[in-house]
């Protein structure tokens, strides 16, 4: 198994990057946001990686987040969810809105991926639920929601969010019915309260 690279980034092409460990050049597919961070042509890198091994293949794929790689891992466990469909929806969706998804049940956010239907959405919010952390940091599902990352919201919205989360789950709702209803009843510029308020109805 190949961990990490560290070398010379010595191209950047569509969907992948070519890497120099040493006088090897690695070619590591990555998504878009970890090619959009790479540095110029030239400079030093170090990508975290998985080694896909086919019968007929074997490709590396990388990124420069632990998080992402984390979550790229858990995805190809999904039967029916190879690395391309993996990366297709690490690309288009950020990993703490990934994560909230599946955590709520959400297959709509997952099936706007390119290549992925609302069958196959539901298919991994079914079976990773269960297995998918609250945040990058914390345990698995079941502890406290403290310091839920909740989508790309302002600070102030994520955290009346978690406050309305932490208040359902006080009374007594599942974590994950409590992080549904939230998605559905909060906008920006709601307090915590009212957030509570419109989830209680959803519930």
């Amino acid at each position: 198994m190949i961990s990490f690279l560290n070398g010379t980034l010595s191209a950047v092409t569509v969907g992948s990057i070519i890497i120099n460990v040493n006088g090897i050049g690695f070619e590591v597919f990555a998504p878009a946001r970890t090619i959009d961070s790479m540095p110029p042509v030239g400079s030093e890198v170090t990508v975290y990686t998985f080694l896909s091994v086919k019968e007929d293949d074997l490709s590396l794929y990388g990124f420069t987040d632990r998080d992402e790689l984390d979550i790229f891992k858990l995805l190809i466990t999904v039967n029916g969810v190879g690395p391309k469909a993996a990366m297709s929806i690490i690309s288009s969706i950020p990993a703490d809105t990934l994560r909230f998804a599946i955590l709520s049940d959400d297959a709509k956010t997952l099936s706007k991926a390119p290549g992925i239907g609302i069958k196959t959405a539901k298919k991994i919010t079914l079976e990773l639920k269960d297995k998918m952390s609250i945040t990058k940091d914390a345990g698995p599902v079941g502890g406290s929601s403290q310091g839920l990352p909740l989508s790309g919201d302002s600070d102030e919205l994520n955290e009346a969010k978690t406050d309305a989360v932490e208040a359902l789950e006080a009374l007594g709702y599942p974590l994950a019915e409590s992080l549904k209803a939230v998605a559905q009843s909060a906008a920006p510029g709601m307090e915590s309260e009212d957030i509570l308020k419109e989830a209680l109805k959803h519930l």
